[in-house]
């Protein structure tokens, strides 16, 4: 029998939103983790490689500005500090090294999966031809689809929060790290509730589906034109997902050298304050 159309289109929409998740997780994990957040700025480059609050943006550019080398800086008891040290500059660089053959690999996949998704939306656009023309059915189809656009966005902003408190619990201590877990736990709940609401409308696109299906042979064919499409986008969305957590993992673990290299120059005594600029 015909795969129903709305299959096809879940699996893109679902893949979508863990594409822009993964995504956006990779350059923001550790953006608000907390306000002890540091910087990596290279002489020449216009950007440069940060963990903590974006409100420190404006900060480190002012220092940029005072500053004619590389440098490392970070925030500690609310006050800025630069580390200009080569060798903990290498080091504090090189930690976060393991990252970006994983970082290329997650681009490499969302390359493959996006030839599938314009099949599947192409293949979904053919099915407007065969929808039945009953004005109550297209309008809950209509609300269904848009339902489950919405919380496909939900589920993206949910999803990156537990990303940024799975970082912030992993070197969290006692009242904070009950704390923290609690609040994954919440977030869990909130994405499971989610997640039954996209499926109680992925229902409705099931069942209009397969009334659709049922009409003629030509949907039959496009049915399984789209079930073939689709199919691909399920081993790269589990090899996303199996790469995403290799980067949560791998970013952990830079983010924790990094704040080592930190110590140590405030050990030796090789941080000084930031310039102010005025």
């Amino acid at each position: 029998s015909a795969a129903p159309p709305a299959a096809g289109t879940r699996a893109m929409a679902n893949a979508n939103a863990e594409a822009r998740a993964k995504s956006w997780a990779r350059a923001q994990a550790f953006a608000r983790a907390n306000r002890n957040g540091y910087a990596l700025v290279r002489k020449g480059q216009e950007g440069f490689s940060m963990s903590g609050d974006l409100e420190d943006v404006e900060e480190i550019r002012a220092v940029r500005r005072g500053v004619d080398s590389d440098f490392l800086w970070f925030r500690r008891d609310g006050e800025g500090y630069i580390v200009r040290d080569p060798v903990l500059l290498e080091r504090a660089e090189s930690a976060w090294a393991p990252l970006r053959p994983l970082e290329t690999e997650m681009e490499r996949l969302q390359a493959q999966l996006r030839p599938h998704e314009a099949r599947v939306q192409a293949l979904a656009a053919r099915t407007e031809a065969f929808e039945p023309r009953d004005p109550d059915a297209d309008a809950g189809v209509r609300e269904a689809a848009k339902a489950m656009e919405a919380l496909a966005k939900q589920m993206e902003a949910i999803a990156m929060q537990q990303v940024a408190l799975s970082f912030r619990s992993t070197n969290a201590e006692g009242v904070d790290g009950v704390a923290l877990r609690k609040e994954l736990e919440v977030l869990s709940e909130r994405q499971a509730a989610l997640s039954g609401q996209m499926d109680a409308h992925a229902e409705v696109l099931d069942a209009a589906a397969r009334r659709v299906e049922a009409q003629a042979a030509p949907m039959e064919k496009l049915g399984r034109e789209m079930e073939e499409a689709a199919r691909p986008m399920e081993p790269i969305g589990r090899k996303m997902e199996a790469v995403g957590k290799r980067i949560e993992v791998q970013a952990a673990a830079s983010d924790r050298q990094v704040r080592t290299v930190i110590d140590e120059a405030v050990r030796r005594g090789l941080a000084v304050k930031a310039p102010v600029q005025g």
